[in-house]
């Protein structure tokens, strides 16, 4: 019969192992295929540390080929994504795009973009700070019950 603390060590043990694996997988790239994903995919972890976007992630027929960590993708219109156009894009109403108001990297003043562009924009642009948004899309995996 399992003791109480040897039960509690193994949980601990387990969920620093998860921990460690989602701070390996998820960069700015992941970020943004999460945030970019249409709503009904699913963003999943393997145990090689592969990150994997679609509607089948997690319907792997073996277990030993699904995923270790699976959450739901919102999608772009579920999401307030008001953070990646803030300061350098303005947003045009009639035409549902983001107007870039100055030269940034990657684009000119007056180009027109859309949300998912600007994500992209801002995810790899390393004077961008997305530290919070990825700690935020590890917490969401950490918090994921799936394979329990």
């Amino acid at each position: 019969m399992k003791t109480l603390k040897t039960e509690l060590k193994r949980t601990t043990t387990e969920m620093h192992a998860k921990k460690a694996l989602i701070e390996r997988s998820i960069t700015e790239s992941q970020l943004y295929q999460y945030l970019t994903a249409d709503s009904g995919n699913f963003a999943g972890i393997y145990k090689d540390g592969s990150f994997l976007i679609g509607q089948d992630v997690g319907s792997e027929i073996d277990d030993d080929e699904k995923p270790v960590i699976r959450i739901e993708c919102p999608g772009t219109a579920n999401m307030s994504l008001d953070f990646y156009a803030e300061g350098w894009t303005e947003f045009i109403e009639e035409s549902g795009k983001h107007k870039v108001v100055s030269d940034v990297a990657g684009c000119d003043a007056g180009d027109m973009l859309d949300i998912e562009d600007c994500i992209r924009l801002v995810c790899a642009d390393p004077d961008c700070d997305v530290s919070g948004e990825i700690e935020d899309l590890r917490g969401e995996f950490l918090r994921s019950n799936y394979g329990e």
